[in-house]
């Protein structure tokens, strides 16, 4: 547990009401005992002008990740504000997280952090709410970070400026939906009245939808200079799993949110079409194992006719003793090898 006292970390605040925050950091945890006490370090050292608070959510931890949240409510219960849950939420895909979220969040400004990574910045709060506050045409910003490989304790550092080619650090809103980057939510500061403008779209990845709503109702900031956080690559997430169905079944979901963001801004059919294409391409592999073996003539119809290979395997897999085979062989492949690759 970080050495400060609530006291200190309250002095320079500029009001005495602890009640109306101007931030709400919101930390959503699940069996993350080894890592929480990082999290919640990380948001207690920031030095700011202003009050925040930590709407920090356990979801019915089976492990002691509960235990340390109550040891922090202890020290700071003006600052560190749980939500304890009897029943796991996050597993009825039915909205109840974010509504919860939602409505605890008091602050003008929500930023993000779940309960595996952690801010290593103690100005990273007060940088992004002076230029939000000093820039109201923009509705969200976000900084460069690190990635830590937890189980081979690799850190990659500052990814936006040591690896642009894969992580690019700004979008239009077409770019995003097509690419569907990655800019570390974990990083990000904005307005909670944007967030409530965001579009009921049922996905597996709401932070994909948040940020198209962001780039579409407002101006976006990136502060590429600006390294603030730390995501961690556990070898089993809700993002990371070698799982291959589990890892299908997201990329699924995210081929319907792009289509379905892309009819509710009106974007064109060719947008549509190049997203299509991209999935049909990049996960034909995982559709030719995963799928009914008599589901696949529309994964067929988008593979370009060069593509010979990946033609005569979707069909092949229509034949229920190839299909079971190639599932098989690529699950094994995925758990092994595919999986590191992706990573």
């Amino acid at each position: 547990m970080i050495d400060i006292t609530q006291e200190e970390i309250m002095k320079n605040w500029n009001v005495d009401n602890t009640d109306n925050p101007l931030v709400s950091i919101r930390c959503i945890t699940y069996n993350h005992e080894l890592y929480i006490a990082q999290a919640l370090d990380g948001f207690l050292m920031q030095k700011t002008s202003f009050p925040f608070e930590v709407i920090v959510h356990d979801d019915a931890s089976t492990d002691k990740t509960a235990d340390i949240i109550r040891e922090y409510e202890a020290k700071f219960p003006k600052i560190i504000k749980p939500i304890y849950e009897t029943e796991n939420q996050y597993s009825k895909h039915d909205g109840s997280l974010s509504r919860i979220m939602n409505a605890a969040c008091k602050g003008k400004y929500i930023a993000f952090c779940e309960g595996d990574d952690y801010w290593i910045n103690e100005n990273k709060l007060q940088l992004q709410v002076d230029f939000l506050e000093n820039n109201p045409d923009y509705g969200m910003c976000y900084t460069s970070f690190n990635i830590l490989h937890q189980n081979s304790g690799v850190l990659e550092e500052n990814l936006f400026n040591t690896k642009p080619e894969k992580y690019q650090s700004e979008y239009t809103l077409e770019e995003w939906i097509y690419k569907a980057g990655y800019i570390a939510p974990m990083s990000w500061l904005f307005k909670k009245e944007l967030y409530d403008k965001k579009p009921e779209i049922k996905t597996l990845d709401g932070s994909f939808v948040m940020v198209a709503c962001f780039i579409h109702e407002s101006k976006v900031k990136c502060f590429r200079k600006n390294v603030t956080c730390v995501y961690r690559i556990l070898d089993e997430s809700a993002a990371h799993s070698r799982d291959i169905k589990k890892v299908y079944e997201r990329n699924k979901s995210l081929i319907d949110t792009k289509i379905a963001l892309i009819d509710l801004y009106e974007l064109s059919e060719e947008l549509a079409n190049k997203c299509l294409q991209q999935y049909y391409h990049s996960n034909f592999k995982m559709i030719a194992s995963c799928e009914s073996y008599v589901c696949l003539e529309q994964t067929v119809s988008f593979i370009e006719k060069k593509l010979f290979v990946e033609k005569i395997i979707l069909k092949l897999s229509k034949i229920w003793l190839f299909h079971l085979l190639i599932s098989k062989a690529y699950s094994i492949y995925w758990k092994y090898v595919g999986y590191k690759k992706n990573s």
